[in-house]
C-alpha cells in the first residue's frame, strides 16, 4: 500500500500540525499572486497593541480590505443537571469552561435518607430477664418518616432447646393510653442459633419491609416473638422496669384474644434503611457550608461565590455527621471572558464613504448550557447595522456606549459564528497632485510631481500609505508617512513616471489609505500621463548569409523632444510580411552609450530565401518607433526527419509531416520519442541540430537531447493539458546551413489511473454510533493521492444502507477523505454484514471503486424482570416492587436508571413515571401507595439501553385494590334521660361482617342541635363493640348521638346516630307515679 500503510498512525500528528501548513501555505499562495499583503510598521497607538503583529491590511486599485486588531467576547450561560444519586461521603463535580468562571451556584439535594442506622429502645445499664417460651411477646418501637426495617437485636440471657422463633411486626392501635399491636404486617421464621446467652442477638429479615407512621397510631410500631421451645428449655429475654420515671415503650404479652401490658421494657435494637432526615439533623454541609432545609428530608445550596479550575471542573465537597444518601441537582451561571480572540475584518472603497467593518466570533458555548449571551466589546464605530448567526439575522441584541468601546450584548445565542456588521467614516477624503505648486489632473511622463492625501479629521495615530496603478508604475510608499497634528499629507519622494515605470501606460490611478488597526480610510485619483515620442535612425544591416548565420544591423535611437540618446531601450524583431514577431532569437549586442545601438538577429530555424524583417526599440513611458521592410536572403541545403529509422520509438507516422504519439501520455505526465535527422541530399546524418517546439495554440515547453549519428530524444511535456483531449506539436530541427524540416506529432492525452485505498478495510460497530470512515484516493502512474478531486469537475462519494453521499477532504497535504457515518440513519439492521462502497473520479482521473464489509454488531440481551407484585393490595396502602436487570444469562447491569410507570385505572387512566437508579446487583426498587380513589393498579419499567445494550419494558397485570366494607351500629339508647344520669353509649363496627378488635370509634354529642360539644373515642373490644359514657347535662333538651368510625383507607367508613330527649327528674317522677297521685299533690300544692 505504499505510504498508506502507516496513514492512519501519522493521522493525529498531522491533524496537530495541519493549521501550521495551512498558514503558511495562504502566505506562499500569497506571495504567488503577485500582491503580497502589506503590513503596517511598527506602531504603538497607546493601547499596547502591536499592529504589526495584530492587525493586516491589503489594498488593491481603490479597495481595501484587512483585519483589525482583535476584540473581547464574554459567553454567558446556564447548565443545570439532571437529577442523580450521590451521598454525603462524595465530592461532586462540575464543569466549568477554561478560561472560565462560576458565578452563581445552586445545588438542590432531595430524599435525605441515612444510609444505615441502629435505634436503641432500652436505655437502662442493668437487665431483667424473664423466660418467654412458648409465649407471643411485643416491644414498642417508634420512627418519625418513612424508613425500611432491615433487622433487630435483643439481648438473650439463655437460649435452650428452642426449635424455631416466629418474629412479627405489628402496627398500633390505641389501647387505653397507650399504644399496642394492632395489624400483623409481617410474619417470618428465623433462625434460633444466630447467636449465644448473655449476648445480643440479631435477626435479618428476609424480606425487608416499609414503614409509614401515617399508617399506625401515634408513629408506634411493634416488634413480636414467639419462641417455640422443648420441655426443659429457655429462651430468656433481657429487661428493664418501667420505674423511676423511664419507659422507653409499651410492652405487651398476648394472651388471647387479647394482648395485656407489661410493666417493662425489653430490650431492643432496630436497625433501619432509607431513614428521612433533613440537612440540620444530621449536618449536611457544602464545602463547609450548612445547607438550608427545605422541608422534611430536602435542602438547597446557594453561593454567589466565583469558581474557577483550569483543569475544566470545580469540585464540591459534601460532609455530614452521619453517612446519608441523597438525589442531587445543580444550576449554575457562567462567565467566560476571551481577551483578543473576536476577528475584525473590513473593506472599503474609494467611491465610498464609509468602510463597512464586521466581527466574527466561533462560539462554543458548554455543551447542555441555556439562556446563552454573547457579550463583545468592539471599536466605537458609527454605526452597528445587524447581528448574524451564520447566515441568518439575529434580532435579539441590543449596544451601549461604553466611551472608549461599544458593548453589544446578544442574547438567545448558540453554537456557531457570530457575526456584527458595523459601518464607520472613511477617514481618507481626497487625493490630489500638484506639479511646480499647482494642483494638475495631466503630465508628461517626465514631469516630477508631487502627491497629497487629505484626511477627514486630524488623527493622531496610524499610517498613511500611497500606492500607484498600474503597478507597473514601479511606485508606492509602503513605509507610510507618519500622522501629525495636519489633516494633509505629503508623500515622498517626488516622482517622475518615465524614471520608476516597467512598462507604458496612459493612465494612472494614485491610491491612498490609512490604517490604525481599528479604523482605515481610503480613496484615489486618476492622473492622465503623456508618453514623451522617440525616433529611429537606421545605420547598416547584414543582407545576405547561409541559414544558422546571424544579421547584424546598426541603428541610433533618440529622444524626439530633447534629441538626447535614449538608454537600456527594448527591443522586438518583427516579420514585415505578415507582423509575427522574427521566429529565431534576437538581441541588442552592442550599446555604444550615445544611443548607438548593434543588434544581432539569429536565422537557425528560419526558412531559406527573401526575408523582410523590421526592427522597434521602446522603452516605457516613451512612444515606441520602428524601421521597416529591411530585407535578408538566407541560403541552405535541405535536411529531412525520419520517425521510422531503425532507431526511433513512440511514435506512429500517418505520413511525411504527420506522426502520432504512441503511448499517449497520461494527464500532466510525458512522452518520450526519438526521431532521425538526416541530409537530403546525401543522406548523412546530422548530429548537430537544434530543435525547437510550438504547440499548436500553445503549451508546455519540449526537452531533447542529441543521442547519436543523427538521432535525437525528445521529451513532450503535457502538463496543463485536459485528459481526453487531443494536441499537435509541431517540432523544427536545423543544423547551421541546412534548412529546418518540419514535423507534426498529434498527441492525445489519457486520464491518469487510480485506485482507492481505505484505512480499514472492515468495519465492527453498534447499530446507533457515530462512526468516521477514512480512505484515500490514489494516483496509480504518480503514486501520490489526489487531494484535487472536487476541484477537478469529480466526486468521491460513499454508499451504505440508504445513503449516498460526498466524502468530504480532510487533508490536502495527504489528500486523506473522511466521511463521519451515523449507523443509526442509514436503515441498518443488526447482525447483518454490510458493504462501504467507496466511488470516486475526477476530469483527469479514471473512475475507481472499493468495498469495504461493515458489521453491524447486535446489541447485548437483557433480562428485564419485575419482583415483588401482590395479586391485590389494600387501599391506601404501600408496596415495593423491584425491578431486576441483568444482561441475558450475565451479570447485573447496575448503577443505571430504569423508568418505572405506575398506573391507576377507573375511574378513568393515570399514569406516573419515576426513574430509580439500580444498585450493585441491578435491582431498583419503587415503594408504590394504592390510591384509595381507583380500582385497579399496574406497574411497568422500561430500560432504555445505550449505544451497545438493547431497550427493554415488561407491564405488571392489573393488580385489584381491595376496600373493604364496614357497618356500625349503635346500641339501643333509652327515648329518654334524666338530668344528672351516666349514659353508656356503644356501637357495635364490622369490618366486611367480622368485628376487628382495637379500631378506634368516635362518638360526638351535639346538645339542642349544637355542637359537637363532646367528643370521645373508644377502641372496640373483641365483639368489634366499643364503649363511651356520658354525663347528661341540665339546660339541655336533646342529645344527638353521633358514632363514626373512619378507618384506614383500605376500609369504607360509617355512621350511625340517634337523638336522646333529657328530662328533669321532677317529671322523670312524675312518670313514674300512680295516675291518682298528680291531682292530690296540686290540692297540696295549692292548699
Amino acid at each position: 500500500m505504499r505510504f498508506h500503510t502507516f496513514l492512519k498512525f501519522i493521522l493525529l500528528f498531522f491533524l496537530v500540525i495541519s493549521p501550521v501548513f495551512a498558514y503558511g501555505l495562504i502566505l506562499l499562495q500569497n506571495e504567488i499572486n503577485g500582491v503580497a499583503p502589506k503590513r503596517i510598521g511598527e506602531i504603538t497607538d497607546g493601547r499596547e497593541v502591536n499592529l504589526h503583529t495584530d492587525a493586516d491590511i491589503s489594498s488593491f486599485n481603490g479597495r481595501i480590505t484587512g483585519t483589525g486588531i482583535p476584540a473581547n467576547v464574554t459567553l454567558r450561560s446556564n447548565i443545570n443537571s439532571t437529577q442523580f444519586k450521590s451521598n454525603s461521603n462524595t465530592s461532586l463535580e462540575i464543569p466549568v469552561p477554561s478560561p472560565g468562571t462560576i458565578t452563581f451556584t445552586n445545588i438542590t439535594l432531595s430524599h435525605i435518607i441515612m444510609d444505615t442506622t441502629v435505634e436503641d429502645y432500652m436505655g437502662l445499664q442493668f437487665f431483667e430477664q424473664i423466660n418467654i417460651e412458648n409465649t407471643l411477646y411485643a416491644m414498642q418501637f417508634n420512627i418519625s418518616s418513612p424508613l425500611t426495617l432491615n433487622n433487630f437485636s435483643i439481648f438473650l440471657y439463655e437460649i435452650h432447646k428452642v426449635s424455631n422463633v416466629q418474629v412479627s411486626v405489628y402496627n398500633a392501635t390505641l389501647q387505653g393510653s397507650r399504644p399496642a399491636p394492632h395489624v400483623e404486617l409481617l410474619s417470618e421464621s428465623v433462625p434460633f442459633d444466630l447467636g449465644g446467652d448473655n449476648e445480643w442477638n440479631s435477626y435479618n429479615l428476609s424480606a425487608p419491609i416499609n414503614l409509614n407512621p401515617a399508617n399506625t397510631y401515634d408513629n408506634a410500631f411493634f416488634i413480636a416473638i414467639y419462641p417455640s421451645v422443648d420441655p426443659g428449655g429457655k429462651y430468656i429475654w433481657g429487661h428493664g422496669w418501667d420505674s423511676g420515671g423511664v419507659d422507653a415503650g409499651a410492652a405487651y404479652r398476648y394472651s388471647a384474644p387479647s394482648w395485656t401490658l407489661e410493666p417493662v421494657d425489653f430490650t431492643l435494637k432496630i436497625g433501619f434503611e432509607n431513614m428521612s432526615r433533613s440537612p440540620s439533623q444530621v449536618d449536611l454541609r457544602i464545602n463547609g457550608t450548612q445547607i438550608t432545609d427545605k422541608n422534611l428530608n430536602d435542602g438547597e445550596w446557594i453561593s454567589t461565590s466565583l469558581y474557577s479550575d483550569s483543569n475544566g471542573s470545580v469540585s464540591f465537597t459534601f460532609s455530614a455527621n452521619l453517612s446519608v444518601e441523597f438525589f442531587v441537582e445543580w444550576f449554575v451561571s457562567y462567565n467566560s471572558t476571551y481577551i483578543g480572540v473576536v476577528d475584525t475584518n473590513f473593506e472599503g472603497f474609494a467611491t465610498d464613504e464609509i468602510i463597512h467593518w464586521n466581527t466574527s466570533y466561533q462560539a462554543t458555548f458548554i455543551g447542555g448550557s441555556t439562556d446563552n449571551q454573547l457579550e463583545f466589546t468592539i471599536p466605537r464605530w458609527k454605526a452597528i447595522k445587524n447581528v448574524w448567526k451564520s447566515q441568518t439575522v439575529h434580532n435579539q441584541w441590543n449596544w451601549s456606549d461604553l466611551g472608549s468601546v461599544l458593548k453589544v450584548t446578544i442574547g438567545n445565542a448558540s453554537n456557531g459564528v457570530w457575526i456584527i456588521e458595523c459601518n464607520d467614516t472613511n477617514y481618507v477624503e481626497k487625493v490630489y497632485i500638484r506639479r511646480s505648486g499647482s494642483i494638475v489632473s495631466e503630465v508628461n511622463s517626465t514631469d516630477a510631481i508631487e502627491i497629497f492625501g487629505n484626511l477627514t479629521e486630524v488623527l493622531d495615530s496610524g499610517d498613511v500609505n500611497l500606492t500607484i496603478f498600474p503597478l507597473q508604475a514601479n511606485y508606492n510608499d509602503t513605509i507610510g508617512e507618519s500622522i501629525s497634528l495636519n489633516k494633509t499629507i505629503k508623500f515622498s519622494p517626488t516622482w517622475t513616471p518615465a524614471n520608476t515605470s516597467i512598462s507604458s501606460y496612459s493612465d494612472a490611478k494614485l491610491q491612498v489609505t490609512w490604517f490604525n488597526g481599528t479604523a482605515a480610510g481610503i480613496n484615489v485619483t486618476t492622473l492622465t500621463v503623456h508618453s514623451v515620442p522617440t525616433k529611429i535612425v537606421y545605420k547598416t544591416h547584414t543582407p545576405n548569409l547561409e541559414s544558422g548565420q546571424s544579421i547584424i544591423a546598426y541603428i541610433e535611437f533618440f529622444n524626439n523632444y530633447t534629441g538626447l540618446p535614449m538608454t537600456n531601450p527594448s527591443l522586438l524583431v518583427k516579420n514585415s510580411t505578415d507582423g509575427t514577431n522574427w521566429p529565431a532569437p534576437f538581441q541588442i549586442s552592442n550599446d555604444y552609450l550615445n544611443g548607438t545601438y548593434e543588434i544581432e538577429i539569429l536565422t537557425l530555424g528560419v526558412a531559406s530565401g527573401l526575408h523582410n524583417f523590421s526592427i522597434n526599440l521602446s522603452k516605457p513611458m516613451y512612444l515606441s518607433d520602428e524601421v521597416f521592410n529591411l530585407s535578408v536572403l538566407i541560403g541552405g541545403t535541405t535536411s529531412n526527419i525520419s520517425v521510422t529509422a531503425p532507431n526511433c520509438g513512440g511514435l506512429i507516422p500517418i505520413n511525411q509531416s504527420y506522426a502520432i504519439a504512441n503511448p499517449a501520455p497520461y494527464h500532466n505526465a510525458s512522452v518520450k520519442v526519438t526521431v532521425y535527422y538526416f541530409s537530403h541530399d546525401t543522406l548523412e546524418p546530422l548530429s548537430n541540430a537544434i530543435i525547437t517546439g510550438t504547440w499548436l495554440g500553445g503549451g508546455p515547453d519540449i526537452s531533447w537531447v542529441p543521442a547519436f549519428f543523427g538521432y535525437y530524444n525528445i521529451t513532450i511535456d503535457v502538463t496543463g493539458f485536459k485528459s481526453n483531449t487531443n494536441h499537435t506539436l509541431k517540432i523544427s530541427i536545423q543544423q547551421a546551413s541546412y534548412t529546418a524540416a518540419d514535423l507534426y506529432i498529434i498527441v492525445a492525452i489519457k486520464k491518469l489511473p487510480t485506485i482507492i485505498v481505505p484505512l480499514e478495510t472492515s468495519y465492527s460497530h453498534y447499530v446507533e454510533e457515530l462512526v468516521t470512515i477514512f480512505a484515500v484516493y490514489e494516483d496509480v502512474f504518480n503514486e501520490e493521492s489526489i487531494p484535487t478531486v472536487y476541484s477537478l469537475s469529480g466526486n468521491f462519494t460513499i454508499k451504505v444502507g440508504n445513503l449516498i453521499d460526498s466524502m468530504s477532504l480532510l487533508s490536502p497535504i495527504l489528500g486523506l477523505y473522511k466521511y463521519d457515518l451515523d449507523l443509526s440513519s442509514v436503515g441498518l439492521s443488526e447482525g447483518v454484514t454490510y458493504n462501504i462502497t467507496f466511488c470516486a473520479f475526477s476530469s483527469e482521473h479514471e473512475f475507481a471503486s472499493l468495498n469495504v464489509s461493515l458489521y453491524i454488531i447486535p446489541k447485548a440481551e437483557v433480562e428485564l424482570t419485575l419482583l415483588g407484585m401482590p395479586n391485590d393490595v389494600l387501599a391506601g396502602t404501600d408496596f415495593t416492587v423491584y425491578a431486576n436487570l441483568t444482561l441475558k444469562s450475565g451479570p447485573p447491569i447496575i448503577d443505571v436508571p430504569v423508568t418505572f410507570k405506575v398506573q391507576l385505572q377507573v375511574p378513568g387512566s393515570i399514569e406516573t413515571p419515576y426513574t430509580i437508579l439500580t444498585n450493585g446487583s441491578g435491582i431498583a426498587e419503587l415503594t408504590v401507595t394504592a390510591n384509595s380513589a381507583f380500582s385497579y393498579i399496574g406497574v411497568s419499567v422500561e430500560y432504555s439501553g445505550n449505544v451497545t445494550i438493547q431497550t427493554k419494558t415488561v407491564n405488571s397485570s392489573m393488580i385489584q385494590i381491595i376496600t373493604l366494607n364496614s357497618s356500625l351500629t349503635l346500641g339501643t339508647l333509652p327515648g329518654e334521660v334524666v338530668v344528672g344520669e351516666t349514659l353508656e353509649i356503644s356501637a357495635t363496627l364490622l369490618i366486611n361482617g367480622t368485628p376487628p378488635e382495637g379500631e378506634i370509634v368516635t362518638f360526638e354529642f351535639y346538645y339542642d342541635g349544637a355542637g359537637p360539644i363532646v367528643v370521645k373515642t373508644a377502641g372496640t373490644d373483641v365483639t368489634g363493640t366499643a364503649t363511651v359514657s356520658l354525663e347528661v347535662p341540665s339546660d339541655v333538651s336533646t342529645v344527638r348521638v353521633v358514632a363514626r368510625y373512619d378507618g384506614p383507607d383500605y376500609v369504607i367508613g360509617d355512621t350511625s346516630e340517634t337523638d336522646v330527649t333529657v328530662i328533669s327528674f321532677i317529671i322523670y317522677i312524675l312518670q313514674l307515679s300512680p295516675y291518682w297521685l298528680p291531682p292530690i299533690g296540686a290540692v297540696v300544692g295549692t292548699v
